[in-house]
């Protein structure tokens, strides 16, 4: 099973913030992929589908935004 930190594109500042959030994945892809690429055509897990009810917060500008575009939610490999 391999670890993935979750990164969001932020609407306020254009940036991508990490959620704060590590998660393990059977089925994650290789390398940093949207969420929507990394299961298009396939279910979403629970687990990962979830963080489109996450406040994060921006930054730069310090509001919170919720991004509800699973092509704007990132699963980024850690190395272990």
């Amino acid at each position: 099973m391999a670890s993935y930190d979750v990164h969001v594109f932020c609407d306020e500042c254009s940036g991508v913030h990490p959620m704060g959030v590590r998660i393990q994945l059977n089925d994650g892809p290789a390398d940093k992929q949207s969420v929507g690429d990394t299961y298009r055509g396939k279910s979403v897990p629970t687990t990962v589908a979830n963080f489109i009810h996450n406040y994060v917060t921006c930054q730069k500008t310090g509001k919170l935004f919720v991004q509800q575009d699973n092509n704007q939610i990132f699963l980024v490999p850690v190395g272990d």
